[in-house]
């Protein structure tokens, strides 16, 4: 089927959207690519319209109204498009609608949810009609999941080694160490409500219940989640107690799905934390957090903290760092990857996301249709891009 566009952005006017808007408009100018930006505030988006064409009048860039509660503007979306990338959430609220119009209607979908929840209901609903329909559901293309399962898919391919595979990646965030408020500066609206969410106790339950299932289509391989912490001295951090991240069940599927991930492969996510004082400090601020999340009137007003579509201004994003240190121990041999970023929730979750779409319309991927994770959908061809747009991939034997 002909395409209108190459690619619509849907929530463009939203904080990550706007980014991967400008980021997108860039590429598209220079490569002649079809582009749209859609949302249910056309006012906005024609804003937002006039204001891109005026930086790149080369550009081809359509507005479209689509609203999340009207699904029909939802399926004209997506059979006018190759790709339809999302930044409009909580998914678990906005994005069953969006995922089963781009099935219908043979367009690839992409997103940048970090809700566990969200992902394991499309791979349980939707995974083989997007698979019968030759159409890839990719979930968590920011900063969840990417640097974490390209830097194992990475990791894995540099391995002569591959019975047993454990992996341990520790995830360290730095902001403007001259403003002792830069780190919550640096969490939007979004981001904020989605950690709420994942820190009820029924998010760990439910998540226990998944990887289960993921183990289950890895039989007769095993793969499974670490669940202790250790002391690295090859890492040079202290790791806490697993992180209640989605990072864990997208590598898990990654692994689940490739032979050569190994026999026997473990993963597990931790928060890298260098001095014993700021692993209790945050051990109890995340228990404080953990313990406010349980109860309806507390957490309500922890989500009033944020407001909807607030984010961090252009001087802290730019201060904003990430390290995903990805340690690699096999019976013969042990492999350090590093994945190194700038700002990890916006600016380069913007570019991660963009680039996964641009990925989807310009190189050859993998045949690799349903619901996937983004080492299964896209592959080895994604790690340059990333790396052309600033996220660096390196490795260290040890």
């Amino acid at each position: 089927m002909e395409k209108k566009y190459e690619i619509i952005l849907f929530g463009a006017t939203g904080f990550t959207g706007g980014l991967t808007a400008e980021y997108l408009a860039n590429v598209c100018a220079e490569k002649k690519h079809r582009l749209a930006i859609a949302g249910r505030n056309e006012l906005k988006l024609k804003g937002l319209q006039k204001r891109l064409l005026a930086l790149y009048p080369n550009l081809s860039l359509d507005v479209i109204y689509a609203d999340s509660l009207q699904p029909r503007t939802l399926l004209e979306m997506a059979l006018a498009s190759k790709v339809v990338v999302t930044t409009v959430g909580p998914y678990l609220k906005y994005g069953d609608p969006l995922v089963k119009a781009c099935i219908d209607g043979g367009a690839h979908y992409l997103d940048i949810t970090g809700e566990g929840r969200f992902v394991e209901n499309m791979v349980r609903l939707y995974h083989r009609q997007a698979k019968e329909k030759e159409v890839k559901i990719i979930n968590c293309c920011g900063y969840d999941s990417i640097p974490s399962d390209m830097g194992v898919f990475y990791a894995v391919q540099e391995l002569e080694d591959k019975t047993n595979v454990d992996v341990t990646c520790m995830i360290q965030v730095d902001s403007d160490p001259s403003d002792p408020l830069s780190a919550w500066k640096s969490i939007s609206g979004g981001t904020w409500a989605s950690a709420i969410g994942i820190m009820q106790e029924s998010e760990w339950e439910r998540r226990d219940g998944f990887i289960t299932y993921i183990k289950s289509t890895a039989s007769p391989r095993n793969v499974n989640a670490m669940p202790l912490s250790f002391h690295y001295r090859e890492l040079n951090h202290w790791i806490g107690v697993p992180l209640p991240f989605v990072d864990v069940e997208v590598v898990l599927r990654s692994a689940a799905f490739y032979s050569e991930y190994g026999e026997n492969f473990t993963y597990g996510h931790f928060a890298g934390v260098e001095k014993i004082p700021s692993l209790i400090f945050g051990a109890l601020g995340i228990g404080l957090l953990y313990g406010l999340s349980q109860f309806e009137l507390t957490r309500k007003f922890l989500l009033s903290l944020k407001e909807s579509g607030e984010g961090p201004n252009q001087k802290i994003r730019e201060s904003n760092r990430f390290l995903n240190s990805i340690l690699v121990q096999t019976p013969k041999e042990k492999l350090l990857v590093e994945v190194r970023g700038k700002d990890p929730g916006y600016g380069d979750t913007s570019k991660m996301l963009a680039e996964c779409a641009l990925s989807l319309i310009e190189d050859e991927t993998p045949n690799h249709f349903g619901v996937v994770t983004s080492a299964i959908g896209i592959g080895k061809v994604l790690i340059p891009r990333l790396e052309k747009a600033g996220i660096t991939f390196t490795k260290t034997k040890l």
